[in-house]
């Protein structure tokens, strides 16, 4: 039989030990790498959802609206107008969310004298009355609706409804119009806040 080396034995148990030892110790520092690792970023899911809606309310306005007819002679000074015409525009059963809209005005501004471009509109019949042009004004408080203005109107809560109440006239800029028709248009444009 041959004889083990007791030194032999004891050299590789140790270098055994070590080895084990060595597997252990890189074991748990993998579960501590690891549990570093999960404790550093977790994930959790966000769900988001959310609604649009289309604001808005009933617009209704009377049509053509008619200046009438008046001699030139009558309105033969700067600065004068013919008649007030009311015009009323409705905004009726407007979203439940909406407690202002502001109506946007466009439309051809008058070009015959530029002191007047912002505050009226200008005749679009070629050939038509001269010096005379379209102003429109509104009743509460009075403003002048020119070309790109705009007005603010308040929603009522309890009815969702409003009101624009404006004012239709022709004016003459220096009092000396000219025999005639005349016709403008106008863009009013609301938005909803």
């Amino acid at each position: 039989m041959m004889g083990t080396d007791s030194n032999k034995v004891k050299c590789c148990h140790w270098m055994h030990n070590l080895w084990l030892k060595g597997y252990l110790f890189l074991g748990l520092m993998g579960i501590v790498f690891n549990a570093a690792a999960y404790n550093n970023s977790d994930s959790v899911p966000l769900n988001v959802t959310g609604s649009i809606y289309a604001s808005s309310c009933t617009v209704t306005f009377p049509g053509d609206i008619n200046l009438g007819t008046y001699y030139r002679q009558n309105i033969s000074i700067a600065g004068a107008n013919t008649s007030d015409i009311p015009v009323t525009v409705s905004l009726t059963d407007c979203s439940p969310f909406i407690s202002k809209a502001t109506a946007s005005f466009s439309g051809t501004a008058y070009t015959e004298d530029a002191g007047y471009e912002s505050i009226l509109y200008a005749n679009s019949i070629a050939g038509g009355a001269q010096d005379l042009g379209l102003q429109l004004l509104s009743s509460d408080p009075v403003v002048t609706l020119g070309n790109n203005a705009n007005y603010v109107i308040n929603i009522d809560s309890s009815t969702k409804s409003a009101s624009l109440n404006i004012t239709a006239r022709m004016y003459t800029p220096h009092g000396s119009p000219t025999a005639g028709d005349f016709s403008a248009a106008v863009t009013i444009n609301f938005t909803y806040q």
